[in-house]
C-alpha cells in the first residue's frame, strides 16, 4: 500500500498515470539497492520475485508490441513519403513544362509586337528620310529628247558593169 500511495503521488505531480518507474522509485533504497519492508527480506523477496515474474514480463511484451508499431509506422511512413515525392517530381516536370510553354509563348508574342513596331517605326523612318531628301534636293527639269527620225539605210547605187563576162577573164 506504502508503495502504490507512493508511484500515485509520483505520477499525480506530472498529471499523468502511475508508470513502472514510479513503482519501482517508490521503493525504499539502501546504499543504492531496492529495499522493503523493516528488516523482513521474506517479504521483499516475495515482492520482488512478484514483480519479476508478473509485471517484467509484462512490460518486456509491451515493449516489444510498441517497437513493432513504430516499425510499421516508419515503414509506412517512408513508403508514404516516397509516394509523395514521386507525385511531388511528377507535378514539378508538369508544372515546369508549363513554364517553358508560357515563356515560349510570351517571347513569340514579344517577337510579334516587336517585329509590328519597328516596322512600323521603319516605315515611318523612311517617309520622313524621304520627306527631307525631297526637301534638300531641288527638282530637276524634265528635259524632253528631240525625237529622233527613224533610220533608213542608205539606197544602193548601181554599179556599172563593165562587161558581163569580165569576171571570167579573172
Amino acid at each position: 500500500m506504502d508503495i502504490r500511495k507512493t508511484a500515485r503521488e509520483a505520477a499525480s505531480e506530472r498529471d499523468q498515470l502511475v508508470a513502472i518507474s514510479d513503482l519501482i522509485n517508490a521503493f525504499p533504497k539502501a546504499d543504492g539497492r531496492l529495499t522493503y519492508g523493516s528488516g523482513d527480506g521474506s517479504k521483499a523477496v516475495a515482492l520482488m520475485e512478484r514483480i519479476e515474474q508478473g509485471l517484467v514480463p509484462r512490460v518486456a511484451n509491451a515493449m516489444m508490441r510498441i517497437e513493432a508499431e513504430v516499425q510499421e509506422v516508419t515503414r509506412r511512413y517512408q513508403s508514404v513519403q516516397s509516394m509523395l515525392e514521386d507525385l511531388n517530381s511528377r507535378q514539378s516536370a508538369v508544372a515546369e513544362q508549363r513554364q517553358v510553354e508560357l515563356m515560349d509563348q510570351i517571347r513569340r508574342q514579344v517577337r510579334e509586337a516587336a517585329d509590328i513596331q519597328l516596322g512600323g517605326m521603319l516605315r515611318e523612318f523612311g517617309e520622313r528620310l524621304d520627306a527631307k531628301l525631297a526637301e534638300l534636293t531641288p527638282p530637276k527639269p524634265v528635259e524632253v529628247e528631240p525625237e529622233r527620225e527613224p533610220y533608213v539605210p542608205p539606197v544602193p547605187a548601181p554599179k556599172q558593169r563593165s562587161g558581163y563576162w569580165s569576171w571570167l577573164v579573172l
